[in-house]
């Protein structure tokens, strides 16, 4: 196994722990939705945490899976950058502002709510840049020198002599 391998390997172990993690976390601890005249608190974060989880893996593994090559300072730093992204979303889903509406009242947890949504978006930004670092690591093929122009051996109507 080669040093890049272990990194991209690195990169995908370390990143798909810290994503499910965080969702975990977050289902765990994140304030549920509150609604209705009898106040019903509703799990929302969840309800909906695991498939944001799951699109932010598939993230992962497709960079992952699009090169083999690449620096294994690029894949451990790509690893990084995920797991601080997911804590963010932990945090953001856990002790992000909740949005109260109506007479009853309706508690909606934004934080809990577009969090996850965010750690997708950065999660595609940051496996977009480890499969570049990876892609731009193959030596690009030289092009071939043009060829040269043929001569023309019989006159072409542009060079024929004109009759008078």
């Amino acid at each position: 196994m080669s040093r890049t391998s272990s990194g991209r390997i690195a990169f995908v172990a370390t990143s798909v722990a810290a994503i499910w993690l965080a969702a975990l976390v977050a289902s765990i601890y994140a304030p549920p939705l509150i609604t209705g005249a009898q106040q019903e608190h509703i799990p929302l974060v969840a309800g909906v945490d695991w498939l944001w989880a799951a699109v932010a893996t598939g993230f992962v593994v497709l960079a992952a899976g699009l090169t083999d090559r690449g620096s294994r300072t690029a894949w451990i730093g790509s690893a990084i950058a995920v797991v601080a992204v997911w804590a963010a979303v932990a945090i953001g889903s856990i002790a992000g502002p909740e949005l109260v509406t109506g007479s009853d009242p309706t508690r909606i947890p934004l934080g809990a709510v577009l969090s996850p949504f965010a750690g997708v978006v950065a999660t595609a930004y940051i496996a977009i840049f480890a499969a570049a670092q990876g892609a731009s690591a193959v030596e690009a093929p030289t092009p071939a020198p043009p060829a040269a122009a043929p001569t023309p051996s019989t006159p072409t109507p542009a060079t024929r002599p004109v009759a008078s």
